[in-house]
């Protein structure tokens, strides 16, 4: 680099005359003198524990190729890069015990996440469904120590999930016994909540991470069109295809979802088939296409303007990546 701008600079003497050599004479000397940026690499270094999640994970997804070609889940892509850091979130604890140990309890409960570490104060992480397996959750709260964690379930068992959290971290975690629907019902036990009512009640108006695993449920709440999601900055999805004894999901089913759910300003970024469910489910995530670690507003109306700046600025005619 310092080799071509000496070039440069040689060629701008020649071409000015001799009113230029002085300065360049100048710039020359002072970059002599700057000294080399050293970059240490141990700071990028993954830890043991990363890498063997990493392993793992990959290992996982390569016996996706022995499995039959689906004309649903493998019609749609994940497409959008992670400009932030692309890493396998979950506790190394649950993984050694499900694959290392030759266990079978847990062979799941990580997720890819993008530019988690970069996450800004406040910060609020929602998880709907499979409150026995908190795996990422856990490890999500050891990343962001000021994050604040709320568990919505059908079933009662905050006792057995407040064990995947160390004592330091329990303060943060919040368990509700609720079941997660389309529609309103506090007559029933227990209680149906919307996601926005859920927000309401506490108080929230953005969820930093919103992960999902409601066992088919997510067809009917998140690509509700009476009530969109509300602001997501990323969403951890498990895509269930078989919605009881009779029925797949179609593919009109598993794309209108993903679409509704990229209305919202979302992008897919990650995917793979979760092999341990026979191809009935899909683990998707999603980020913001305008993605900050420290923005906490993407309502539909400020999706839009961004969309609009970002085309405006590249001096675009119409819009993009609308549906």
């Amino acid at each position: 680099m310092q080799e071509r701008t000496r070039a440069s600079l040689a060629r701008l003497a020649c071409v000015q005359g001799a009113a230029c050599t002085v300065l360049v004479v100048v710039v020359l000397r002072w970059m002599a003198a700057q000294k080399p940026i050293e970059c240490d690499a141990t700071k990028f270094a993954p830890s043991a524990d990363q890498e063997d999640l990493a392993a793992i994970t990959y290992r996982r997804q390569a016996r996706e190729r022995q499995r039959e070609p689906s004309r649903v889940h493998d019609a749609i892509g994940a497409n959008w890069p992670c400009w932030w850091g692309v890493e396998v979130t979950g506790t190394v604890e649950a993984f050694r015990h499900g694959w290392k140990s030759g266990g079978n309890q847990y062979t799941d409960g990580w997720k890819f996440t993008c530019g988690l570490r970069l996450l800004a104060d406040p910060c609020v992480i929602y998880t709907l469904g499979g409150s026995r397996n908190l795996a990422f959750e856990a490890a999500a709260l050891e990343t962001r120590a000021f994050c604040e964690l709320h568990v919505f379930d059908h079933k009662d068992e905050s006792a057995e999930a407040a064990q995947w959290f160390a004592p330091g971290m329990r303060s943060r975690v919040m368990f509700h016994r609720v079941a997660i629907a389309a529609a309103e019902d506090l007559t029933a036990s227990p209680p149906r909540r919307t996601l926005r009512g859920i927000m309401r009640e506490l108080g929230h108006t953005h969820i930093d991470v919103l992960k999902a695993n409601l066992g088919g449920g997510e067809f009917g709440v998140l690509d509700a069109e009476a009530e969109p999601l509300p602001s997501v900055g990323q969403l951890q999805l498990e895509v269930h295809l078989q919605l009881g004894a009779n029925r797949r999901a179609s593919l009109f089913d598993y794309r209108h979802l993903v679409e509704r759910i990229e209305r919202t300003g979302l992008r897919l970024f990650h995917k793979e088939v979760n092999v341990d469910h026979q191809d009935d489910t899909v683990e998707l995530a999603f980020i913001q296409a305008t993605w900050r670690p420290g923005r906490k507003a993407y309502t539909a109306e400020a999706v839009e303007a961004a969309a609009d700046a970002s085309i405006s600025s590249h001096g675009a005619s119409q819009k993009v990546l609308t549906y």
